[in-house]
């Protein structure tokens, strides 16, 4: 059902505020939508996607608290996202393993979904697999020891008997995954945003959420709500600010990019340490990023800063490991916030009346995103007008 009026606001009646929207915005900007959707990164473009794809009639806005969308989704290091050989058996360690291959299950049909939307060379996506490295012989041969189960698990799903492979690279032992990929995620973004606007979505920026209750969006100096039929939060990492209780917890990630290199030799993705660190050629310049396994208590947080002792840990692994030219500098850093749940599977959940939130990919977004935000717009429907 579409919503044809604005049901009871709340005013406030006091003359001397200035901050009362005008009718102008109120009908324009302001006037009550099917969906808000809280946040313009992966999810809340995927969901805003799917959504009118089922219901293209409906209107559906998405509010992004900054300039442009300042998330993980664009703050991550350009993987396709998915797990390496030691990250996968390191899950299974821990979890059932027929959950770990439905997650890959998933993390491969998310990004054939994303390429059917948006064209591989709109986002610079190259799927040319990628490495796992080892400098630890005893942690190559645990992993190399379960390829053959592994290959064997994922065979149905990855469609080859080979998903992962031993070799070497620059000097070291390797266990090549087919499946990795790379891409641009400011590119990526872009065009989700260009997508799901020609769709019909309104995207309002410098709309800082303060909080959310059924039907209602509250925005920072703005007296009165945004009114909508359904909401879906898709902060992840940083859904606790609205929502404390959630099980959506922030986790950050330093990621920097070097200046243009001479002769860079690592010209692939790479993964190293169970996909804590991961490292790959920005055309001739390297990226790195991770390392949040040295100090885990510090990176749980949902605060932009960089980490002294994982930026020192990441140049002495660039400098001693990986070996490239002395005299390299660093040209861009950042921290990103991920959004991780008690599981790796991200959690999707009506957590007040007609109120969702999606997120918690454990670092897994660029592949999960689409594909989560498919079911959980299947679960929601039409918009059911509140009593």
């Amino acid at each position: 059902m579409k919503i044809f009026s604005n049901p009871n606001r709340p005013h406030d009646h006091n003359p001397l505020n200035t901050s009362l929207p005008s009718y102008w915005q109120e009908t324009v900007f302001r006037r009550p939508s099917d969906l808000i959707i809280i946040g313009a990164g992966l999810t809340g473009l995927c969901c805003a996607f799917h959504y009118l794809q089922q219901y293209p009639e409906n209107t559906v806005t998405i509010l992004e608290k900054g300039p442009y969308p300042s998330g993980a989704s664009v703050k991550n290091a350009g993987f396709a996202c998915f797990g390496s050989a030691g990250e996968l058996l390191a899950d299974m360690a821990h979890e059932d393993k027929n959950a770990v291959l439905k997650r890959v299950e998933k993390r491969i049909k998310g990004l054939e979904g994303l390429r059917n939307i948006v064209p591989d060379d709109a986002m610079d996506f190259r799927e040319k697999g990628g490495f796992e490295l080892f400098t630890d012989q005893e942690a190559y041969h645990r992993v190399f020891g379960h390829l053959s189960h592994l290959n064997a698990s994922l065979a149905r799903t990855t469609g080859t008997d080979t998903t992962f492979e031993p070799a070497s690279i620059n000097g070291y032992q390797a266990i090549l995954c087919r499946k990795e990929g790379v891409l641009h995620s400011g590119k990526l973004v872009k065009k989700l945003i260009q997508t799901v606007l020609e769709l019909g979505a309104r995207l309002i920026t410098g709309a800082d959420v303060v909080s959310v209750t059924s039907g209602k969006v509250y925005l920072k100096n703005e007296t009165t709500p945004l009114v909508t039929g359904n909401t879906i939060v898709a902060t992840n990492g940083y859904t606790s600010s609205l929502f404390p209780d959630s099980k959506i917890k922030p986790a950050r990630g330093y990621v920097l990019v070097t200046q243009p290199l001479s002769k860079l030799q690592w010209r692939h993705s790479f993964h190293y340490y169970k996909g804590f660190v991961y490292f790959r050629n920005v055309g001739n310049r390297l990226l790195i990023g991770g390392a949040r396994h040295l100090d885990p208590i510090t990176e749980n947080t949902s605060q932009d800063g960089i980490n002294p002792s994982i930026k020192s840990w990441l140049m002495h692994f660039v400098n001693h490991i990986l070996k490239i030219e002395e005299g390299w500098r660093i040209d861009y850093e950042w921290t990103g916030i991920m959004g991780f749940g008690e599981k790796k599977d991200p959690l999707s959940a009506e957590i007040e009346k007609n109120v969702f939130i999606l997120g918690g990919y454990s670092g897994m977004g660029v592949s999960m995103a689409f594909e989560s935000a498919r079911e959980l717009v299947s679960k929601i429907g039409n918009y059911h007008e509140p009593d």
